[in-house]
């Protein structure tokens, strides 16, 4: 398994990078954990807007329901007091000798109330529909704000995973060309856990545990792994053939 090469990080920009990080990697692990903790910042902001919002559109739903509430309340008195009528004008039916005037009486009573009690109604209703109609506009602004901020939190988050993957990897590299073997398998798998699919990181396990660990089993996951994701490489067929001593 000779002339094995590591695959540095993307381009000669990143290659130079992880040279001068080698150098000074004290003061690139500094600026990586300000970057890291900016980008942790706009992340609790943005969750705490979107808390925020979240609590408005509560709130809210509650007031409309409340404001409903009450309506049905109020039209469900003026119902009973219309009820209420009627069985006074009935009992007064069979209670006077003048029944036929006094019916008459609390007829027209109970007509007006009903009057009433159709036009409160009918108000009430107009008013629960405004209501409903402003209420659905205003939780579709909030709906669509809060769509807004999930979309920017995730864009951070993604923007942070991408930052710290990079900056492991190129670590990683500079721990190999440093010898430092167990911290480079320390840099490559943090890699990994913010990207599974990064080949090169697999590519770059698969040989240390060859090569230097001895480790047959764990190096060939590695290179099975980076052939699953770059089998059409410049590197596939080599790897192939690693994996083939491997497996005799």
């Amino acid at each position: 398994m000779n002339n094995k090469f590591l695959l540095p990080a993307a381009g000669a920009a990143a290659i130079l990078l992880a040279a001068v990080a080698f150098i000074f990697w004290g003061a690139e692990a500094r600026k990586n954990q300000i970057l890291r903790n900016e980008n942790a910042k706009t992340l609790q902001e943005v969750q705490k807007e979107l808390e925020i919002n979240r609590a408005e559109v509560k709130q809210l739903t509650n007031t409309h329901l409340e404001e409903k509430n009450k309506i049905l309340a109020e039209m469900q008195q003026l119902s009973l007091e219309r009820d209420n009528a009627i069985a006074e004008a009935e009992k007064l039916q069979g209670q006077s000798s003048s029944a036929a005037d006094i019916c008459k009486a609390s007829t027209e009573d109970v007509d007006k109330l009903s009057k009433e009690l159709a036009r409160v109604r009918k108000e009430r209703t107009e008013i629960a529909a405004k209501l409903e109609t402003g209420f659905k506009k205003q939780k579709q602004l909030y709906e669509t704000r809060v769509l807004n901020l999930d979309s920017q939190l995730s864009k951070a988050k993604s923007r942070l995973e991408g930052e710290a993957e990079r900056y492991h990897y190129n670590l990683g590299v500079v721990y190999t060309r440093d010898k430092d073997y167990e911290n480079a398998v320390e840099e490559f798998n943090k890699t990994l856990a913010y990207n599974q699919n990064n080949a090169k990181a697999h590519y770059n396990l698969g040989i240390i545990y060859d090569d230097y660990f001895k480790d047959k089993e764990k190096a060939r996951y590695h290179y099975r792994a980076f052939l699953e994701l770059q089998p059409e490489s410049d590197e596939a067929e080599a790897v192939k053939e690693w994996l083939a001593d491997l497996e005799r």
